[in-house]
């Protein structure tokens, strides 16, 4: 259905009706938008559904609640096309307790086709040669009204959606992946994913955190807090507030003086004073720091949580694992982390099948690459200690 034609639903009356047809579908396609690219306290503001025959765009800021989509959200019997779906079920179940069941990602099954172009954009020009725009994916979706050019934005994530997943589950079935998908949605489904990391995780997601010494690190902890302290009052995202890049200058080579600061690449010459004055305090605090509270590297651990033992024949069934992979994904038309990721690959290197940490590596994984790849594994890491 190629069109931006679209019903807009802002009152509690034609929520509880479009509740009532949805869950009659077989079939709908979902999307939404939010304004984490210009708040810190990002929420979702807008949600599109598409069915064979129309489009309905919800404003989520003007009704009570979403309380009338809870029984087509929830009945696994009525499908729920989605791409890339995890934010979108993140914020559903954040912000208005909604569970989403019955789910069909198709970047998922983009992606067990052996695509390797996975963005919506990619694929509708591929099957449709239909050129999505991306020109509002930004915009602060929490501003009203919309404009023309946002709505048909909008629209277009979902009005093509169900035709999509009818061609992709088509190739899914055709190369024997059916119930390879069907494992992956219901685990995209119960999936916790958090926006906001706590400061002190954040370090390690800072390019470059791994090259200060440990005093640096320090630096760079405080005024991470000190920026999302920052972000906070503001209600801003945290880049917006100073780039990381800013930070992690700022930890290796620590400013004399505010003057020295604010001369640095990447400071925000249109921030106020505080800034820079925030940020010079964290500056002082992370040199002050007594060495007992610096931050520790991470333990690096297993799939399933225990500290990892690297010794060097766990390193051989490593890199024995991922020869395997790369010629295993080469027969399969598979990218190596669709055959599996490096954790798991890790994890199946620990306690390898037949191993007596079988079942807990069983259990970390999929069934599905379990039941395709164990006993393969058996037989390459056999005679590995």
């Amino acid at each position: 259905m190629h069109t931006t034609t679209h019903t807009w639903i802002d009152t509690d009356e034609g929520l509880a009706r479009l509740g009532q047809d949805l869950a009659g579908e077989k079939g709908v396609a979902v999307d939404t938008e939010s304004d984490g690219f210009h708040h810190y306290f990002d929420k979702l503001c807008l949600l599109q559904f598409s069915t064979r025959e129309a489009n309905f765009l919800v404003d989520p800021l003007a009704v009570s609640n979403l309380d009338p989509l809870r029984p087509m959200f929830a009945d696994p019997a009525i499908r729920k096309v989605m791409h890339a779906a995890e934010q979108d079920i993140m914020y559903l179940r954040r912000d208005h307790h909604l569970e989403v069941k019955g789910l069909f990602d198709t970047a998922t099954a983009a992606q067990l086709t052996g695509r390797t172009r996975l963005g919506l954009a990619a694929l509708l020009e591929a099957y449709f040669d239909i050129h999505l725009s991306k020109s509002n994916q930004r915009d602060d979706w929490s501003l009203r009204p919309l404009n023309p050019a946002q709505l048909a934005y909008a629209v277009s994530d979902t009005n093509n959606l169900l035709e999509l997943a009818d061609l992709l589950e088509r190739e899914v079935r055709e190369n024997g992946r059916q119930e390879w998908a069907e494992e992956e949605y219901r685990a995209l489904e119960q999936k916790q994913i958090n926006l906001h990391s706590t400061a002190a995780d954040e370090i390690t997601r800072v390019k470059g955190w791994k090259d200060l010494p440990p005093r640096g690190r320090a630096v760079l902890r405080e005024l991470l807090r000190g920026r999302d302290g920052e972000s906070r009052k503001r209600d801003r995202p945290p880049f917006r507030i100073a780039p990381a890049s800013l930070l992690l200058d700022l930890a290796a080579k620590p400013p004399a003086g505010i003057r020295e600061l604010q001369a640095r690449r990447g400071f925000p010459r249109q921030r106020s004073p505080s800034l820079a004055t925030q940020l010079m305090d964290a500056v002082a605090r992370g040199l002050e720091l007594p060495e007992s509270e610096f931050p520790q590297p991470p333990v690096r651990t297993s799939r399933h949580g225990q500290r990892q033992r690297r010794d060097a024949p766990f390193e051989e069934r490593v890199n024995k694992l991922r020869a395997w992979r790369k010629t295993r994904a080469e027969q399969l038309g598979l990218e190596p982390g669709v055959v599996i990721s490096q954790r798991d690959l890790e994890a199946v290197a620990e306690n390898p099948p037949g191993s007596p940490g079988e079942e807990t590596t069983r259990q970390s994984l999929r069934r599905w690459r379990w039941r395709e790849f164990s006993a393969e594994w058996r037989q390459l890491l056999t005679n590995s200690s």
